[in-house]
């Protein structure tokens, strides 16, 4: 029969231990699944970490592990009765998913060689997680085994009420959603939500979950392949660095780089070794949506059909539907009062009907967190925006000061301005920015506006009127 056995929350490795002996006792059967729990005691005892069978794909490299002809294997002892025989392994590739009478997962085929002995046996793919549980073979057949996909012994574990057990959370996919605002839907996992207050990215709540989700808008002259060398690189679009990575077979469909999906190994933000991502960029036209999902390896393993279905779902609206190509004249604008968003902080006026988010200017050596920022950009063009920031007068800012930890370059507006240009996935934009002391309401006021290069004329005199208008 085969056995999907009760193990510790710790990943161990404890070769002194292989050849232990335990008494077992049996928790729970399902003799039409061929499948038990087992009780053992014991700790720190090592295990193979689960996979997920539904994200297996014909062709895939697999590998089966088991005791086939138990102590006859043993042919180099004269006395083996009570020997505990070394596990024998296998390797092969993943033949065809075998479906019942109703179209479910019911067996996954493998070419490894599969034989009595080897039932209750793990399938483990080339990275190490179970795929599959052996169960038997085809009499008077070669090459051709069966294992329970694992994600059916996931089943069997939560109806019989030991999901707890697993040091993994099994996630489910939601509905699709609209993310507001964004141009962007998705089915995300029903325990992630957007929090981000700003259009061109979202991500889920990072304080507990082991797995993350994050997306980013992009404008990129580049080539989808080199998006995504900046994305495994690390330091553009966060701290992951890949160490290894594979695509999947539907990237570039059609034969255009318009999409790119796939997984990395890693080190994560907290500089853990052992982390994933799966990973989507889907080019929009000028635009490209970066998609992924970061976690530890073991989390993102567990759960990898999930992840690939969700990617896989989204679709995408372009954002830059009227960029600027003639000058924003500014007595042509009308001007409102808007208050940040901080109960305590202070009004300040802004271009009327533009798209107004909770987004700060670009930070500057030494300068403390802002106390409250607003960004605003023209309808349907989001590589022009206003960005203002404001600290409390607690905090005790020098405005010139301020300004040179900006940019030694002073800008057009005096010496508590500033100016400089940067490169950023192949666009150069230009900032130009502005620290007010002694604002109504106290504190320091730091106006900001940002660029591309090919812009910068046609907003200039409209951003400087706004710095203007705030002083």
């Amino acid at each position: 029969m085969s056995k999907s056995k009760a193990r510790s929350r710790k990943r161990a490795r404890n070769p002194g231990r292989a050849n232990a002996r335990f008494e077992a006792s049996i928790e729970t059967v399902d003799p039409e699944l061929d499948l038990a729990v087992l009780s053992i005691v014991g700790g720190d005892l090592p295990y193979l970490p689960l996979g997920d069978s539904d994200a297996a794909t014909q062709g895939d490299a697999v590998r089966v592990y088991g005791f086939p002809f138990g102590r006859q294997v043993e042919v180099g002892k004269e006395n083996v009765p009570d020997i505990v025989p070394r596990v024998s392994a296998s390797s092969g590739s993943l033949s065809a998913m075998r479906t019942d009478d109703s179209g479910g997962a019911a067996y996954l085929q493998t070419s490894a060689t599969v034989n009595p002995g080897n039932s209750g046996g793990p399938m483990v793919d080339e990275d190490g997680y179970v795929v599959g549980v052996v169960r038997l073979k085809l009499r008077d057949a070669d090459g051709i085994g069966f294992a329970i996909p694992v994600n059916a012994v996931k089943d069997f574990l939560t109806f019989n009420g030991y999901e707890q057990l697993l040091p993994v959370e099994r996630l489910r996919l939601g509905s699709e959603q609209e993310l507001v605002g964004k141009g962007v839907a998705i089915r995300l996992p029903e325990t992630l939500e957007d929090v981000s207050p700003t259009r061109l990215r979202a991500f889920s709540d990072r304080a507990e979950a082991a797995i993350r989700f994050t997306s980013d808008r992009v404008v990129s002259p580049w080539p989808l392949s080199q998006l995504e060398q900046a994305l495994l690189s690390g330091g553009t679009f966060g701290t992951f660095q890949a160490s290894a990575q594979r695509r999947a077979s539907d990237s570039n469909q059609g034969g255009q780089e318009d999409l790119i999906l796939g997984r990395a190994r890693g080190t994560d933000v907290a500089g853990a070794e052992n982390a994933s991502m799966e990973y989507l960029l889907l080019g929009a036209g000028v635009e490209t949506l970066i998609v992924r999902y970061e976690g530890s390896a073991d989390a993102v393993a567990f759960n990898r059909s999930v992840l690939l279905e969700s990617l896989r779902s989204v679709r995408v609206a372009p954002l830059l539907s009227a960029p600027i190509a003639a000058a924003l004249v500014p007595d042509q604008l009308s001007w409102v009062r808007r208050p940040l968003p901080e109960p305590s902080a202070p009004s300040i006026v802004i271009p009327d009907r533009w798209e107004e988010e909770v987004s700060a200017p670009f930070a500057c050596r030494g300068l403390p967190p802002w106390g409250s920022a607003l960004s605003m950009s023209p309808p349907g063009d989001f590589t022009v925006s206003l960005r203002s920031g404001w600290w409390p007068g607690s905090t005790n800012l020098a405005a010139a000061a301020s300004a040179r930890a900006c940019s030694e370059l002073a800008g057009a507006v005096g010496e508590a301005s500033y100016a400089y240009t940067l490169d950023w996935l192949g666009v150069r934009y230009v900032v130009e920015g502005l620290f007010i002391e002694g604002i109504e309401g106290g504190g320091t006021l730091q106006l900001e506006f940002v660029a591309t290069e090919q812009k910068h004329a046609f907003v200039r005199d409209a951003a400087r009127a706004w710095m203007s208008h705030n002083r």
